[in-house]
């Protein structure tokens, strides 16, 4: 049983911890003379006295800047449907459900990746060199990549092979 639901589940739960990734440090910004400060992947700002709760797209609204920061809302878009899609793939084991798991997933790793290497500037607000990626990003890139690999154990599965449950043969006449 665990056999057939495991994939699925497994998808189900890295999907959960892509969502979850999130909330996680994906900006750390350099402040000459203090501490580091960070950006959450909503734009939750931390690290800075005085600024506790607040939220970078305030701030850039308040100057009456153009834009957001928000760069965990592709992703957790995409883990949304990945979790609807593994709730699919644990109850029919379907390859089409596990492309689409892997389609997410491949998606997912492909935007942390570029979120990693190139954070963004946060609406123009911040110089170059004063910030750059928190771990946020690389791990939903970690995350996406443990959703992959069970959409992958059933993509390769051979066509003709269908997990059965094992049945006995029950009680057989002696010869």
């Amino acid at each position: 049983m665990l056999k057939r639901l495991g994939p699925g589940l497994i998808a189900m739960l890295a999907a959960g911890l892509v969502a979850t990734f999130g909330f996680t440090t994906w900006l750390l910004i350099s402040n000459p003379g203090s501490a580091e400060s960070t950006l959450d992947g909503w734009g939750a700002i931390g690290g800075v006295d005085g600024m506790g709760a607040e939220n970078i797209n305030d701030v850039i609204a308040s100057l009456d800047g153009v834009g957001t920061y928000r760069p965990a809302l592709p992703s957790t878009a995409l883990a949304v449907v990945a979790l609807l899609v593994a709730g699919w793939l644990v109850v029919t084991r379907s390859k089409v459900a596990a492309a689409a798991v892997a389609g997410c997933a491949l998606l997912i790793a492909g935007w942390g990746v570029f979120r990693g290497l190139a954070p963004g500037d946060v609406a123009g607000i911040l110089a170059e060199g004063e910030y750059r990626a928190g771990p946020g990003a690389w791990l939903v890139v970690v995350a996406a990549l443990a959703m992959l690999a069970p959409a992958m154990v059933v993509l390769v599965r051979p066509a003709g092979q269908v997990d059965s449950p094992t049945r006995s043969r029950g009680i057989q006449p002696r010869r």
